[in-house]
């Protein structure tokens, strides 16, 4: 995990060493990790599911596989570390709201099938 540098350090690595009951679970956001210069994956393992209560796919200003982020380790990473939680379709939505969420779904739904062996 990069380590954050400035006056607003990720939460990520203010509770990277912190004992479970004192780091609750917290929502996971892809961009803004990606943003915020940390490798998304590295923190979703290393925060674990215990630690994640939510999931924020989105890769804004670009749909879901078209930025930085690795959604295919995004994707695997998370049943790796027991995830069941939930995970939430963002966008900036530069077509239309409807649109924009059925491509980002399809993706996602893709990335996840193909994970399956579908």
């Amino acid at each position: 995990m990069k380590k954050q540098t400035g006056s607003l350090p990720c939460i990520a690595v203010i509770f990277a060493g912190a004992a479970h009951s004192l780091a609750g679970p917290r929502a996971q956001s892809t961009e803004r990790s990606t943003k915020g210069g940390f490798d998304v994956v590295d923190e979703i393992r290393s925060l674990g599911s215990a630690r994640i209560c939510e999931v924020h796919l989105k890769d804004n200003p670009h749909y879901l596989g078209e930025g930085k982020i690795d959604f295919r380790a995004v994707i695997d990473a998370l049943p790796d570390i027991g995830f069941a939680g939930w995970a939430r379709l963002e966008t900036d939505c530069p077509a239309s709201v409807e649109d924009d969420m059925r491509r980002n779904l399809k993706f996602i739904r893709r990335l996840i099938a193909s994970r399956n062996g579908a």
